[in-house]
């Protein structure tokens, strides 16, 4: 039954195109078969990735340099450099020696409320560097095991309940938001930053955090402003809260060579990706931030911090070997893979724009419907498919169909799309952090889509008020 699905969804928009039009374009086809695949999931989405220019020159669309150079593209490369260092963060437990750190402190364990705060600016700040997945997989259970020890100490039995679902969505939803702050962050960033530079819109590391760290954060602080209004406490005073983090803290003991390593090459790579973009802001040193972007784009950055860890010694070995880094998503790696190559292959065949001016041309001198529209679309589409997904399917689209547009209004929209699709946080399929949290079975379908919905909602308003009035005045 799944290989018939699977050939009906491959091969039969093509019957359909060849039998009832002269077309020989079978761009519209594929495009079709693909978004099929990856909204059912009827194989990997990493499979639908590797299939996507395969068939493109199979069908004679692209030839083969074209349909695959997508996969040798520096992006590619930042993200497999920068999932070998998150390995390695979790591997020698630094990520958990951060979230200890910082609970540790008398500021995050004074009420409870501080405790929802300080939990959410972990997984937020954890989330810019590693995987949402990685950081709710992470934190989900220091969660549960918080709150499950502190039962008994609750006055009432609705504010334990309260608390442990204050948490867990605080976990998952803040772990998505953090991925918008950085290019790192999330692969629809990427995305946008790639196809932007298709159009000879070019944003560095640090243009993007000029715009997703706001549009971050705001949502964060709407996050635990919601969370306190939905699940509130009736006695926020908790005794025991700072002696459970230092506890925690003091088994994990002093910090190792290795995490001091792993923190250095993360340090490394963090000062040569943002600080290209710093130097740009004054003039003196422009031609200083040109000269380093133009030798160490993003990704090479990447590799060298990634592969810093397999020279520095640590015992008999090194910090990091092929059996741990060999580990990594490489899923997601293809199935980024593929949606750059089914931009390019939309660009390349004239599809983007054909499909784009039909569906935006009537909208795009509406800048402001555009961009809700767009927007709302991306959000909509990342409740049933992956974000990466739905920001391959989108962007292209959405960039073919909206040339009339100012480079500022264009960056605009685009970016604000690729928000929208890292949104979806109403459905435990939406993201892995919802998944991880509805399988501690906290919480009830029905919260999450509730809350979910409500989340959405906000995040739609924000993305709109901000990156639609207010970036293209700067």
């Amino acid at each position: 039954m799944r290989l018939l699905k699977t050939l009906l969804i491959l091969f039969g928009p093509i019957s359909i195109q060849f039998y009832l039009t002269s077309d020989t374009n079978y761009t519209y086809s594929l495009f079709v078969s693909a978004v099929l695949l990856w909204f059912t999931e009827i194989i990997p989405l990493a499979i639908t990735g590797l299939l996507i220019p395969t068939l493109a020159v199979i069908l004679g669309l692209v030839d083969s340099k074209i349909s695959f150079n997508a996969f040798g593209n520096q992006i590619i490369f930042l993200f497999i450099g920068s999932f070998i260092l998150a390995k390695a963060f979790s591997h020698h437990k630094l990520d958990q020696h951060i979230a200890y750190f910082i609970l540790s402190k008398k500021i995050a364990t004074r009420s409870l409320y501080h405790l929802q705060i300080f939990i959410s600016l972990i997984c937020w700040i954890l989330s810019m560097w590693i995987s949402n997945t990685a950081s709710t997989a992470l934190m989900a259970p220091l969660c549960v095991g918080m709150a499950s020890s502190l039962k008994e100490r609750f006055q009432e039995k609705e504010d334990y309940h309260h608390f442990m679902k204050a948490l867990l969505f605080l976990c998952a939803f803040s772990s998505s938001i953090g991925g918008m702050a950085t290019p790192v962050g999330s692969p629809p960033n990427v995305l946008a930053i790639e196809f932007l530079a298709q159009k000879s819109i070019y944003l560095s590391f640090f243009d993007w955090m000029l715009m997703g760290l706001p549009v971050s954060f705001i949502m964060l602080m709407i996050l635990n402003f919601m969370m306190i209004k939905l699940f509130p406490l009736n006695h926020p005073q908790v005794r025991g809260l700072r002696e459970f983090a230092l506890q925690k803290k003091k088994e994990l003991g002093p910090m190792t060579t290795a995490q001091i390593q792993v923190m250095l090459c993360f340090i490394f790579a963090l000062i040569l990706w943002i600080g290209p973009g710093v130097l740009k802001l004054f003039e003196s040193t422009r031609d200083y931030s040109m000269l380093i972007t133009s030798h160490l784009p993003i990704g090479v950055v990447a590799l060298i911090a990634a592969a810093l860890l397999f020279f520095l010694p640590l015992g008999d070995g090194a910090n990091m070997d092929w059996e741990k880094a060999k580990d990594i998503d490489w899923g997601t790696i293809l199935l980024f893979g593929g949606g750059l190559s089914l931009g390019t292959i939309l660009n390349e065949t004239g599809t983007a724009n054909i499909i784009g001016t039909y569906v935006f041309q009537n909208i795009q001198a509406h800048y402001l419907l555009l961009l809700f529209i767009t927007v709302t679309f991306g959000l909509l589409m990342s409740e049933f498919s992956s974000n990466t997904a739905s920001a391959s399917i989108i962007i292209p689209l959405v960039l073919g169909g909206i040339s009339a547009l100012t480079p500022s209004q264009m960056t605009s929209v685009i970016v604000a799309t690729a928000f929208g699709a890292s949104f979806g946080f109403m459905l435990p399929v939406s993201t892995p952090p919802n998944a991880i949290i509805y399988g501690t079975r906290k919480l009830s379908l029905n919260e999450m889509i509730k809350t979910g919905i409500f989340f959405d909602l906000l995040g739609l308003v924000t993305i709109f008020l901000l990156v639609g009035l207010l970036y293209p005045l700067f």
